[in-house]
This record gives structure tokens, sequence and C-alpha cells, in this order.
């Protein structure tokens, strides 16, 4: 009886059936995962939390944008097209479109705009003394502007084109926020018995918010059968946080009404976080092409990642000169908690209309609920009757996102694609949901976001028989700007 290395032929032969098995094996891994993925969103979004309920993270923006100007540009609509290398991120199934080696790179710039409450009057008639003069709550916008290396990546197809493979380095999250609010008036204003006037004032605020957010990962795409393709991308997320919030008394400093200093010795508290964790992340994708037609569906789910991050109240100046410095509150306030990124569950569908026009349609279920708080920071709350941690509420949303493409085709070797888009984004912003009466004011500082539309255009070029692409994109709207450029060189 001849042993396996004396048969080349039945040797070979088993070689292939084992690799097949395996093919098999792991694309019904990969299929159960999306499963699981998709029935844990469905039907267990309301179980997740995280931060705190500090108003300098009532409105954190993360990019979850699929990397890449292309994508940007056909508003984010990408999980039923992802015919590049950025599949690894936005859906790793779609890199078996890939026909040869490419090496992708991107750089972005960001201005994020976020509103927070500054001033004017929550309730009642203003006295017209100092600030007091606006009879409604008065916002102002601070900007987060950042210059990153938003993606890089290698990805590399089988020559027998069963699967592919893609390394990669994303940057999905960098903030660097600082807010400054003079504090809202409310309540009644009351003349004292020796004629002075006083009313109930917001503590005004210095705060400040820095995350960096860096991954790096692996990708797989395997052919599960012919027009059906699963990926699976595995990321280690590191994250350093560091936050502050100051909160000041400008009764030290006049009559209350006027400006606040925000000098040292009218500093009443301050909360400090920070962080220093990583995380392990699991994105699973399916694109399904149904016969040899011009449509393509896919499927992802992009797990968020949980980092650890500690949580620190101390009094200020003003606290221990008055006495007020109760070290059981300063206990209850601090403490470890959690800061977490959303979770989201794609759906996306592609229409290659002729062979110059594409149209790509994608909605996103996002888990912003996934930003509710878990710990309590706020002094205010922690003295009240009636107000629990869960009337602060993050909402899941729903993001539609529409995306063209339009390529001029020439004899010359160069082609240009001109793309464009729009995507909703929806308020997700911290609320406060509890009992209104007595709380006018934690109504207002946590009034939940605005919804805002982002118009999407980018321009691409491609040389070089195709091995050689640049793409602008940029994306525009109320609450902030995104340009980027990508190049992608195949060989």
């Amino acid at each position: 009886m001849l042993d396996r290395e004396s048969n080349p032929r039945r040797s070979s032969a088993s070689r292939g059936r084992g690799v097949r098995s395996g093919a098999r094996w792991l694309s019904w891994v990969l299929a159960a995962y999306l499963l699981s993925a998709f029935l844990l969103s469905a039907f267990l979004l309301s179980a997740a939390h995280a931060q705190t309920n500090d108003e300098a993270f009532g409105e954190l923006r993360f990019n979850l944008e699929a990397p890449g100007a292309r994508s940007l540009a056909m508003g984010g609509a990408f999980v039923g097209l992802a015919d590049d290398a950025t599949a690894a991120f936005a859906n790793p199934a779609g890199l078996l479109w890939l026909m040869e080696p490419e090496v992708s790179l991107e750089g972005r710039f960001s201005r994020a705009r976020t509103r927070f409450l500054d001033g004017g009057r929550i309730e009642c008639e203003p006295s017209g003394i100092g600030l007091d003069t606006a009879d409604r709550p008065l916002f102002s916008e601070f900007e987060d502007e950042s210059v990153a290396l938003g993606f890089l990546s290698y990805a590399r197809p089988a020559r027998s084109r069963r699967w592919a493979f893609s390394v990669f380095a994303h940057q999905p999250a960098t903030v660097d926020l600082a807010v400054r609010s003079e504090g809202a008036f409310n309540g009644e204003v009351r003349v004292r018995p020796d004629g002075s006037v006083t009313s109930a004032r917001i503590a005004p605020i210095l705060g400040a918010v820095d995350i960096d957010i860096r991954s790096l990962g692996v990708a797989l795409a395997l052919r599960a059968r012919e027009g059906l393709w699963l990926g699976m991308a595995l990321a280690r997320h590191e994250m350093t946080l560091t936050a502050s919030t100051r909160r000041f008394d400008p009764r030290l400093e006049g009559d209350g009404f006027g400006p606040s200093q925000y000098s040292p010795e009218s500093e009443f508290l301050r909360r400090e976080a920070t962080g220093d964790d990583h995380d392990l992340t699991l994105t699973a994708g399916v694109l399904w092409r149904p016969g040899d037609g011009d449509m393509t569906l896919g499927l992802v789910y992009r797990r968020g990642a949980e980092f650890a991050m500690s949580s620190r109240f101390t009094w200020g100046p003003l606290a221990v000169a008055l006495g007020g410095d109760d070290p059981e509150e300063a206990a209850a306030l601090s403490g470890a908690t959690g800061f977490r990124t959303p979770s989201v569950l794609g759906l996306g569908v592609s229409w290659r209309a002729s062979d110059r026009f594409l149209v790509s349609v994608e909605l996103d279920r996002v888990e912003f609920s996934r930003l509710e708080p878990r710990r309590n920071v706020l002094l205010s709350v922690l003295r009240r009757d009636g107000v629990e941690l869960a009337d602060f509420r993050v909402e899941d949303v729903l993001e539609p996102r529409l995306g063209f493409e339009y390529v001029f085709l020439s004899p010359s070797p160069v082609s240009l694609a001109v793309r464009w888009g729009a995507w909703l984004e929806p308020d997700h912003g911290l609320r406060f949901e509890g009992p209104t009466e007595g709380n006018e004011d934690l109504m207002a500082r946590f009034r939940g976001g605005d919804e805002a539309l982002h118009g999407t255009l980018g321009l691409g070029v491609v040389w070089g028989g195709g091995r050689r692409q640049v793409d602008l994109a940029v994306d525009v709207a109320e609450t902030g700007e995104v340009a980027t450029l990508s190049c992608v060189v195949r060989f």
C-alpha cells in the first residue's frame, strides 16, 4: 500500500480537498458570527452603557465613515460596493474584488463643531443686570480640528481568487476639544433685605477633552460559493484619553451677574478623567452578487471598542475655604468607568447602471446607546432626589446614505471619475429625560444634538493602466467639514 508521499496525484487531491474543507469550515464560522452579531444588534441594543454624564462628553463625534476619498465622496455608501483596499474596514468581504496586490494611503483633515450651553436664561424673566439680559438659553460653538493619517493598508488576493487578505492601520477617533461656558441663569430674580439682587446660575465651566484612538488590523475574505463572499477583520485599538472639567463660582468675583474670570480662587470643584487602554474588535461582512447581474448587496457588523478609564473628583480652593469639601461626596463621584465607541450594523446595495454610471445606497444602524453614562459625575445630580443615572439617554439612530459615481471613459491612458452623495446624521447627543420639575437646568445642559444633512463631492484620476489612482473628496455639513486625499498603487 503506497503512503501519501509516494502518490503525488493522490497527495495533491487530498490537499485540495483539505483546503476546500478548511475554506468551507471558515466560511461557516464567518456566517455564524455575522448572524450572531445581527441578532445581538437587533435585540440587545438597550444593554449597552458607557462614559459619564459630563457635559464635555455629551456630543462627541466619532469617525464612523469608511476610510478613503472614494467612499467619502459617495456619501459613505460603501458597504454594498467595497471594491478596493478600504474594504478591510468598510466590508472585509469586498477584498475579493481585488485583481492584484495594492497599497492604499489616506490623509484626512476634519473640523467638528460642538454646541455648548454658554449663557442666557433657562426660565423666568431676566434681571437686565450684567450678563442676565437674554430671555432664552444661549449656545456657543466650539471647533475641534485634526489632521491625521486616516488609513494605510496592504491588500493581496490569492492567485486562485478564492481568498484575499489585508493588513491595515486606521485612526477612527481624534478629539482635541476645549469648551468654556459662562453659565446660564435659572430661577426667579430675588431682592435681598439689603437691596441687592440675586438669581441662581449654573456654574461657569472650563472643559477639555483629548482622545486618540489608533487601530491595527488584519482582514480575510473567502469565496463561500459563486457570487457569495464572506469576510472578517480583527483589529487592535489603542486609546489614550485625558479630560478635565473645572467649575467656578462667579459670586466670588462680583455680584454673580458679571462674566467669570475663571480664577483659581473661585474654582469650586474639578473632575479629571484619564484612560490608557486597548481592545480587540471584530468586523464581519457579506457580499452577494445574484447571478452575473450588475447589482451587489452587502451586510456588515462592526463592533465598537470598549476601554477602561478612571474619573477623579476633587474640591477646589473655594470649596475648601468655605468648608464644603465633603470627602464622601468626592468619593461617590470618583472611580473606574468605561469609554465605548458605537457599534454599526450596515446594509448596502450598489447598482452599476452602465460602464460609466454607478449608484450605491446604504442604511446604517449606529448604536450610540453605547455612549450612555454608567457613572454619575455631577454634584448637582448627587444632591437631588428623583434624578437617576438612567435619566440620561443617547438614542440609537438610522443613518441613510446615497452615493453616485460617473466615469469619463476615453482612449487616453488617463480616466477621470466624478462622485457625489449625501447622508443624514440624526441627533445622537446626550439627553436628560428625567422629571422636568426642578430640573430645568439639566434639560438645558443635556438637550441632545442637532440633525445634520451632509453633502459630499469628489474626483478620482486613474492612470498607468489602472495601477495608479488618486482621489479627492470633501464632506460638508453644519456640524463640520472633512477633506481627504487618497492614493492607491497596484502592482
